[in-house]
């Protein structure tokens, strides 16, 4: 008898359970988000950021399965085809970087309660939104010789100045969460990154799960950076993190990465890097407008 009551507790507790993980919690152009997927994607973004959960982070994951959501229904409605090959070449390269095959990497995957189709639609997507962007950049017209002798002339006039080179990360301000509960989780992970975890490599984490605003490395004078930054970056050395800043959409870190001044000329002056940067500027900005466009077409029902 304590046996079948055992199992009946059981079923009854694993049944409401499992009731919850599928109650919708967000519908986006009639396209669910469930609590299943908010639970999903906490798991993976808590063991990338080290972060805890708390409003904050549930937030934005939550926004970022919004973002994701919003690419995945345009990225269909173009067109845009699967990327399987790539996606393969990815998990063979996640495999061999932790020394196993892609059947021992499914298999510890599974293991952790992961969905491993989950992780290959997830790259899939990730690939056929770098097309579309790829495809929006030609459209709107390669980087031109004007703006590249705009670039050069610019920074002949600006000839022994510094310049540093960095990174931002820029956690976007969340709706109905308080600005000081992002602050204080940006203030965790500067001690965090003090500490010795990897700058780049977190950036370029949040960036590909769509919550890091902040830009790839690039070379900056102190008065192109944010007003925040600019008294606290001028003496810095290279490795030094600086922030959290508050700024108008978001909380701000820095990492300075390196440092020069500028005295080459006319002849010595590297195009082919002037070109690169005037390029993933422009990328970067084709995919804030077109997230932006996005968002402010969508109907988001919050339940």
């Amino acid at each position: 008898m304590r046996k079948l009551l055992f199992f009946w507790l059981f079923f009854v507790q694993f049944g409401a359970l499992a009731q919850d993980m599928n109650t919708i919690k967000v519908v986006v152009n009639r396209e669910v988000i469930t609590q299943f997927d908010i639970h999903n994607r906490m798991q993976a973004y808590l063991r990338e950021t080290g972060l805890k959960e708390n409003s904050t982070t549930q937030s934005e994951v939550i926004r970022q399965l919004i973002t994701e959501t919003l690419q995945k229904q345009y990225t269909r409605a173009e067109g845009m085809i699967d990327q399987y090959n790539m996606v393969e070449n990815r998990m063979q390269e996640i495999a061999k970087n932790n020394g196993q095959s892609v059947e021992q990497l499914e298999k510890e995957i599974i293991a952790s309660g992961d969905d491993v189709q989950r992780l290959r639609e997830y790259f899939n997507q990730r690939y056929r939104w770098a097309a579309l962007l790829n495809r929006e950049y030609y459209r709107n017209g390669q980087i031109t010789d004007a703006q590249i002798n705009e670039r050069v002339e610019f920074l002949l006039s600006q000839k022994g100045k510094d310049q540093k080179l960095v990174q931002e990360i820029i956690i976007p301000f969340v709706k109905n969460v308080p600005k000081r509960e992002l602050i204080a989780n940006a203030a965790k992970l500067v001690g965090e990154f003090r500490a010795g975890r990897n700058f780049e490599g977190t950036a370029q984490t949040l960036k590909n799960q769509g919550l890091n605003d902040g830009s790839d490395p690039q070379w900056l004078f102190i008065d192109q950076l944010d007003y925040q930054f600019q008294d606290s970056v001028r003496n810095v050395r290279p490795g030094v993190i600086v922030g959290p800043a508050e700024l108008a959409d978001g909380v701000a870190i820095l990492k300075v990465i390196a440092e020069r001044k500028l005295d080459f000329d006319e002849k010595t002056i590297n195009r082919t890097e002037i070109a690169q940067q005037l390029e993933n500027e422009k990328r970067n900005q084709i995919e804030i407008r077109l997230n932006n466009q996005l968002m402010s077409e969508a109907l988001i029902e919050y339940r």
